[in-house]
C-alpha cells in the first residue's frame, strides 16, 4: 500500500488490453500549469489530433505534447520550435487518452475541443 498525493503520477503497464478509468465522469475545464502536465481525460472529441489540440491551447503557451503509442512502445510528441511553428506527429488522440503536456505557459478553464 502506497499514498497518492495531488501532483503524483503513477504509470501502470499491462501485459494485456484493459481500460483504467480514473477520470471524471463529467467533462470539466482543466487548468494548466506552466511547465509539464499529466492530463488524464474521457472527454477528448472523436477527430482530434494534436495540432489541433497545440492550437486551440494557443501555440504561444505550448512547447511540445505527448502520447504513448501503447502498441509500438514509443513515445508520439508534436511540438512548437522557436519560429512559433508546430512539428512533429501530427498523431490522432484517442477518447481516452492520458496526454503529456509541456505548457511555456498557464492556460486555465481549458476544455478539449472548445
Amino acid at each position: 500500500d502506497f499514498s497518492l498525493n495531488e501532483g503524483d503520477f503513477l504509470w501502470v503497464k499491462f501485459n494485456a488490453s484493459n481500460i483504467l478509468d480514473f477520470a471524471a465522469s463529467a467533462c470539466t475545464p482543466e487548468d494548466l500549469i506552466a511547465g509539464v502536465n499529466v492530463l488524464t481525460s474521457a472527454c477528448i472529441p472523436d477527430d482530434y489530433d494534436a495540432y489541433r489540440m497545440i492550437r486551440e491551447l494557443g501555440v504561444a503557451n505550448v512547447n511540445a505534447i505527448r502520447i504513448l503509442d501503447s502498441q509500438s512502445g514509443r513515445w508520439q510528441v508534436a511540438s512548437v520550435n522557436g519560429s512559433g511553428v508546430i512539428t512533429g506527429e501530427n498523431f490522432d488522440i484517442p477518447s481516452i487518452a492520458v496526454i503529456l503536456i509541456d505548457m511555456s505557459q498557464a492556460v486555465s478553464q481549458w476544455l478539449p475541443g472548445e
